[in-house]
């Protein structure tokens, strides 16, 4: 009898084991692809990217065609936010039987419109063969089509939303209009407060460009109501920007101000929101995988616990006489492995914390040896780029090329406070570099600044460093004035930034074309800058670029 309970005991012991455990299976698509989904809500691009390849590989072992795609189109979108637009399109275009699947055939159009539509920014994605913006409306309003024939209306307003905007901003209202206007209405009828209020947004940009200025006052009004209180920290400091964007138009400088005011507040708060949820997420990943691993292993014991027990099961009838015997023994074994267990998941334990540390070690390794190669390139660059000033101006030459290290040394500063992240905010950067030089001329320079709160990947903002810096080495050089008054701008205009640099001075002809001037126009093409101008009378040099 006492053989007999303790068989039922485990038993039932490895039964439940063996059950709450299946619940977790690591090997399954579901899980590579929400845990590469995951890793991309909290910018682990990389570990994104291979969660999702494995899923897209178990998807083709399955033979399961709509997995697969689904998956694939996920991966395309990761290439555009990485910035590989090519990668990301050479994904969708090799899919087959696409069109068997209507919704997911929708989701690619839409990826593949975004991808243009992105990498079009960047001159040296497409060849000049290219013909983007049809492209564009093309995939769209094929997009369209396919979700109006499948009714479709989530992913129709959307679609709507996006071909609309795409046409608002080529300035080409009429075709816009009935685009933005049937996405609010499905978005209406979904009941779908937040994403009603973009398309909305869009129809407030139109009004101002057609001057109706009626209108544009009452849809602003609606939107404000809707808007307030929600906690909709994104869709809120947009919305103050294009209400500024109304009195602006209407040469109300005041209201404006306050609009962009107000939206840097909001957009401030979301970004401290947003940066408390990525470190959460990440933690809350972490925690899932060490528990994932324990659960595994348990699973593996109890199955092997689970099948010595039905052997025991079968021999009962044979061992009945040897009944205390073996009880004494199978107790022994009990403890034997229960204490095994405990001992191998400790060393497992800990070597998984070795390995994740391994592991974070060696990316931040990577990471840090790729930046400093890079900007130690550029100080080589510059220094041959100024070797030619050196013979003749040797101290003024070393002065500019200390400050232009310095510069690079104040975005090291901010990626070191920073090191998980990919951005750096340009108002601090801006900060650190005027400092520098506020310290070296305090009474002889008077600096005032208007910079946005702007994130920008590190590899661009080094160049807008340089160039701040340049000027104000010009600046100091060049100006006569006794107190030389700086204004410093970044400032948002229409879909893009406007950089701005005021000095009021009086630039000769032969400042205009030497050796720093010449550096400023590289860099400017370095970040992407356009229309580049410079005012001879006033000092003004400026230029737009995207964020």
């Amino acid at each position: 009898m006492m053989r007999i309970c303790c068989l039922v005991c485990f038993l039932i012991l490895a039964s439940f084991l063996s059950r709450s455990q299946n619940a977790i299976d690591t090997s399954s698509y579901e899980y590579h692809l929400n845990l590469g989904q995951e890793y991309n809500l909290a910018y682990q691009f990389p570990e994104s990217i291979k969660e999702i390849e494995v899923a897209i590989s178990i998807a083709k072992k399955e033979h399961n065609l709509e997995r697969q795609l689904n998956a694939e189109v996920s991966l395309a979108e990761l290439m555009r936010r990485t910035q590989n637009y090519l990668t990301g399109l050479d994904i969708l275009y090799a899919q087959d039987e696409y069109k068997k699947h209507p919704k997911i055939h929708v989701r690619r159009l839409g990826r593949m419109a975004a991808l243009y539509s992105e990498g079009a920014f960047f001159p040296e994605t497409f060849s000049s063969d290219v013909d983007v913006e049809d492209s564009i409306k093309a995939f769209l309003k094929e997009a369209i089509t396919i979700s109006v024939i499948n009714n479709f209306e989530d992913e129709e307003a959307g679609l709507s939303n996006e071909l609309g905007s795409f046409l608002r901003r080529k300035e080409n209202l009429k075709e816009s209009l009935p685009y933005l206007r049937r996405s609010a209405e499905l978005y209406m009828e979904l009941k779908d407060t937040v994403n009603y209020v973009r398309p909305m947004m869009r129809l407030m940009e139109n009004c101002i460009l057609s001057s109706n200025m009626q209108r544009f006052d009452s849809i602003a009004e609606g939107l404000l109501l809707i808007t307030n209180g929600k906690g909709w920290y994104a869709l809120e400091a947009e919305l103050y920007k294009v209400v500024g964007g109304g009195y602006l138009h209407r040469g109300d400088s005041l209201e404006y101000y306050k609009m962009l005011l107000k939206s840097a507040q909001i957009g401030a708060e979301f970004n401290k929101l947003m940066h408390s949820e990525k470190l959460a997420s990440i933690e809350v990943r972490f925690d899932t995988e060490k528990y994932q691993r324990e659960a595994a292993e348990s699973k593996l014991e109890s199955t092997q616990k689970s099948k010595q027990l039905g052997k025991d099961a079968q021999e009962i009838k044979v061992l009945m006489y040897l009944l205390m015997a073996l009880a004494v023994v199978l107790f022994g074994s009990g403890i034997f492995i229960i204490r095994e267990r405990n001992s191998k998941r400790k060393v497992n334990e800990a070597n998984s914390d070795l390995q994740l540390a391994n592991e974070k070690y060696e990316l931040l390794m990577i990471e840090s040896n790729h930046r400093i190669k890079n900007n130690l390139q550029m100080i080589i660059s510059l220094l041959e780029y100024s070797s030619d000033d050196v013979v003749e101006n040797g101290e003024k030459a070393l002065k500019r090329i200390s400050s232009k290290i310095e510069t690079i040394g104040a975005l090291h500063k901010h990626l070191n406070e920073n090191v998980h992240f990919e951005k750096v905010r340009v108002d601090r950067f801006f900060d650190e570099i005027l400092n520098l030089y506020q310290d070296i001329s305090s009474s002889q320079l008077k600096i005032t600044k208007d910079v946005q709160s702007l994130d920008m990947k590190n590899e661009r903002i080094i160049y807008l460093g340089l160039i701040l810096n340049e000027l104000l080495s010009n600046t100091i050089e060049h100006n006569e004035s006794a107190v030389k008054q700086v204004k410093v701008e970044v400032i948002s205009f229409n879909d893009t930034y406007k950089f701005r640099y005021c000095d009021n001075s009086s630039l000769q002809e032969n400042n205009l074309d030497g050796m720093g001037s010449t550096l400023i126009k590289k860099l400017v093409r370095r970040v992407g800058g356009k229309d580049f101008q410079i005012n001879k009378s006033n000092g003004t040099y400026e230029f737009k670029f995207n964020g």
